[in-house]
């Protein structure tokens, strides 16, 4: 789903002011991006003058942007990147509070702070009275989903739902991650009209990135005796470079969120979509443990964390040679024993 432009359409509409709040810049980039289109395409013909709060004379440099008279016929842009800016009081406070009462002429400045912005503080009520102040949110739940799948569109793909659900609990809204490998997933699957899920979770575990579903697999078939193909798991992580010390924090998170499952849907009966939102989970891993849960009992989880924290405990403090070897070993030893 494509952010709705911020920006008026006509250059006579524009303010001279505009701040622009979001703690993910791929939403950023994208309203930036549109602004540049859209005037190449009304007039061909502006400019575009990038500022950095940082800088050791960005007083100077941000008046010499708005006021010099450009030699270029057309609108001027600048665009201020904030590392201190609207987030906390500076030097300049009183200064840009003076400048934001002016009206420069064909000329919009855009302050843009990658983060969260106060609303209470006294630049950004100024702003908002003298210019234009957006909080851009990323999407969630459903947007997100419609956003994913927007992607593949795009691009004539039809995509799994399944895999829509696995990149949005991957990445949650990190939308610039998100988009990167959407990107791949399109290019590794050009011929391909539908994305599959079973295909492109390997697509993504090459691409560098643990994921639980590969931590399932390895519980769940530790889970079920077959030690063989839960080591066989194990060791293609190690060979792909993924820390054995990661892997145990994966292993334990995934341990302890199948506790957390099975006791809410044992004494409380309580159904995934409920679990998640009790618990502050995604849907997604919540429903893998639920399906888990009769696996194995409480007592035998809770002795598979133990015995978990002391194998990080021995490899931490350098009590055993091989931490790849120790975590092995650990797995030899079957969950159900």
């Amino acid at each position: 789903m494509a952010e709705k432009s911020v920006f008026p359409e006509e250059e006579q509409k524009l303010k001279s002011f505009y701040l622009l709040s979001c703690p993910e810049s791929y939403l950023i980039e994208e309203q930036l991006s549109g602004l540049k289109e859209s005037f190449s395409s009304q007039t061909g013909n502006f400019n575009w003058i990038n500022l950095s709060d940082s800088s050791q004379d960005f007083w100077q440099e941000l008046n010499r942007a708005v006021f010099a008279i450009s030699m270029m016929a057309g609108r001027k842009f600048v665009l201020v990147d904030c590392d201190r800016l609207f987030q906390e009081k500076t030097r300049y406070d009183d200064k840009l509070a003076g400048l934001l009462e002016q009206e420069p002429q064909e000329v919009t400045v855009i302050f843009v702070v990658e983060g969260s912005v106060d609303g209470r503080f006294k630049l950004v009520k100024k702003v908002k009275s003298q210019g234009g102040y957006f909080q851009l949110k990323p999407p969630q739940y459903q947007q997100l989903d419609n956003w994913i799948r927007e992607k593949f569109q795009n691009q004539g793909k039809k995509v799994d739902p399944k895999l829509v659900q696995y990149l949005e609990y991957l990445f949650d809204n990190k939308l610039q991650a998100l988009n990167q490998e959407i990107e791949k997933l399109i290019t590794l699957n050009m011929e391909e009209d539908y994305i599959d899920f079973k295909k492109s979770r390997y697509i993504l575990s090459r691409g560098g990135f643990l994921t639980d579903q590969m931590i399932f697999d390895l519980l769940d078939n530790w889970s079920g005796s077959k030690t063989t193909r839960a080591i066989r798991l194990y060791r293609r992580l190690i060979t792909s470079g993924e820390e054995p010390l990661m892997i145990l924090a994966m292993i334990h998170r995934q341990l302890r969120l199948q506790l957390v499952v099975k006791e809410l849907k044992e004494k409380e009966n309580l159904k995934p979509k409920e679990i998640a939102g009790k618990i502050g989970e995604h849907p997604y891993p919540v429903k893998k443990c639920y399906r888990q849960a009769p696996q194995f009992s409480c007592r035998q989880l809770e002795s598979a964390l133990e015995n978990l924290l002391e194998v990080n405990r021995n490899i931490v403090t350098g009590m055993v040679d091989s931490p790849e070897q120790a975590l092995e070993d650990y797995l030899l030893r079957n969950l159900t024993d």
